[in-house]
């Protein structure tokens, strides 16, 4: 930390007062070092942390160079660019806000097909018997076949939802190593993040979803694997137990 500069130095300090997992504070940091660099690099002037004067195309060069320069892989180009935008949105959440985030093209994944269409019309029939956040899950795990981890974990910021596409973007096993995807969503999944997100509680974090309760903490892994049990009430026998076994991506 001795070479650090007074901007990492005070991401640092923001981060330690946040409830994160050591590989996402990792990230971050790491992505805060090679941002500035490379504005140290074309501008000579390194970033104030009370002031950091940063537009968008600062960031849409720093993109460029990564991928032109570096020659690294989307995943690895969105995954600092994410650590970047978590970094400034707790140092100056109104820079973030204004500030233009240039776009960088993910590797896409198709949704899953490990259940007839008669099985999943029964999953989505049980799905209206459940609350709003356990259906909005199940049909996630369902169309795009996440993990839990990776569910429980998605982010606000890499949703995008319109009248006629969307897609939500997610982080593999590792936070520190892992890649990230973006899926494609159906309208039967977008139709449930808008009913989610129109009585999601106000919750002071970027995670899709929180807990029910004061103070909305993110859910966990296990919320997302319980959530998934809980079809077994809803569904027929026959299919429970093909469920039982066919639980998406072992929900790690």
């Amino acid at each position: 930390m001795k070479s650090d500069t007074e901007f990492v130095l005070r991401v640092a300090e923001l981060l330690a007062e946040e409830d994160l997992a050591p590989g996402t504070i990792e990230v971050t940091l790491g992505s805060c070092r090679r941002f500035e660099q490379f504005l140290l690099e074309v501008t000579g002037q390194p970033l104030s942390p009370d002031d950091p004067k940063i537009v968008a195309v600062d960031l849409a060069e720093w993109r460029q160079h990564m991928v032109t320069r570096e020659r690294l892989k989307p995943g690895t180009v969105q995954r600092r660019m994410m650590g970047l935008r978590l970094a400034l949105r707790l140092l100056c959440p109104t820079l973030v806000a204004t500030l233009r985030w240039p776009k960088v093209k993910m590797e896409q994944l198709t949704c899953p097909s490990g259940f007839s269409k008669s099985e999943r019309n029964s999953i989505l029939r049980a799905c209206s018997s459940m609350p709003v956040r356990s259906a909005c899950i199940v049909k996630l795990l369902l169309y795009t076949g996440c993990r839990a981890s990776s569910l429980a974990t998605a982010r606000l910021s890499g949703l995008h939802l319109s009248a006629r596409s969307g897609s939500i973007t997610y982080l593999g096993k590792s936070v520190g190593g892992g890649k990230i995807y973006e899926v494609p969503l159906n309208v039967e999944a977008r139709e449930a993040l808008k009913a989610y997100l129109d009585q999601r509680p106000e919750a002071d974090h970027d995670f899709i979803f929180c807990a029910e309760r004061a103070p909305f903490d993110p859910i966990s892994r296990g919320v997302v694997w319980a959530t998934w049990q809980d079809l077994k009430r809803h569904v027929p026998a026959a299919l429970a137990e093909k469920r039982r076994a066919r639980t998406p991506s072992d929900m790690a």
